[in-house]
């Protein structure tokens, strides 16, 4: 009995030590890669709204809307 306690105690302790930081490392990159996803996704946004802000600056209606 007190070889399994010990082969039990030496699982745990080998689990928490080497593999929960395998684990913890592709959760990382997970969202290290979503994080990549959204800011490229929010630069092409921002990229399409200056795109329409050039468009509008063009027209005096427009202009006289934005002072309201």
């Amino acid at each position: 009995m007190k070889h399994v306690k010990r082969t039990a105690i030496a699982s745990v302790i080998n689990l928490a030590l080497f593999g929960l930081p395998a684990a913890h490392a592709a959760d990382t990159e997970a969202l290290e890669r979503r994080i990549r996803e959204l800011e490229a996704r929010l630069e092409k946004l921002d990229h399409t709204a200056t795109q329409a802000d050039k468009a509008t600056t063009a027209s005096p209606e427009v202009e006289k809307l934005r002072i309201w």
